[in-house]
């Protein structure tokens, strides 16, 4: 994926390389999470895993694209500790604090992606900020660069004037 990634953000395609990407990342954690048989509490840190796939949608995707990753992640955090088959000891953890094993991860989450989010989006502010910024400089610039040259139209004609005041009829002022 990878590879194809490559290949597609070379051609142009970038948001198509970043899904790509992003999919492969989270295909591949949810394949592991879910081909671990009996599910223990050591996997359950796997759970951390899909912070890296939400740090991918946010770099390489829209900015909106994270959330839609964490509730992906939190419906595969959901699925495993629910569907799979648990050891015994899980099993009893899960009786008794399942919210609390759901809590962490899934609040993990969306806490990053939050915060992801909200860098994102101030990030994108100052480029758009940065981006009026430079445009503006180089307005005032042709601006600036205007002006010149209208001063020095009437600085010609103004010469003209005086040469024509003084009795040189054959003065004229340029065109340009």
């Amino acid at each position: 994926s990878c590879v194809g990634a490559l290949v597609l953000n070379r051609r142009g395609h970038t948001l198509a390389a970043g899904f790509l990407v992003t999919f492969a990342g989270f295909i591949a954690l949810t394949a592991a999470l879910f081909s671990t048989i009996p599910f223990d509490e050591t996997t359950l840190q796997g759970y951390d895993m899909y912070v890296i796939v939400e740090l991918l949608a946010v770099s390489l995707l829209p900015m909106r694209s994270i959330f839609l990753v964490a509730v992906a992640s939190a419906c595969c955090i959901v699925g495993t500790l629910l569907g799979m088959p648990h050891t015994t000891a899980l099993d009893r953890d899960l009786q008794t604090h399942l919210l609390i094993i759901i809590a962490r991860p899934v609040g993990t989450l969306f806490l990053v992606a939050g915060v992801a989010y909200i860098l994102a989006s101030t990030m994108t502010t100052a480029i758009e900020r940065a981006g009026r910024a430079e445009w503006i400089a180089h307005l005032e610039h042709s601006l600036a660069e205007q002006s010149r040259k209208l001063e020095e139209g009437i600085e010609q004609i103004l010469r003209t004037h005086v040469a024509v005041a003084n009795g040189d009829l054959s003065a004229r002022a340029p065109l340009t």
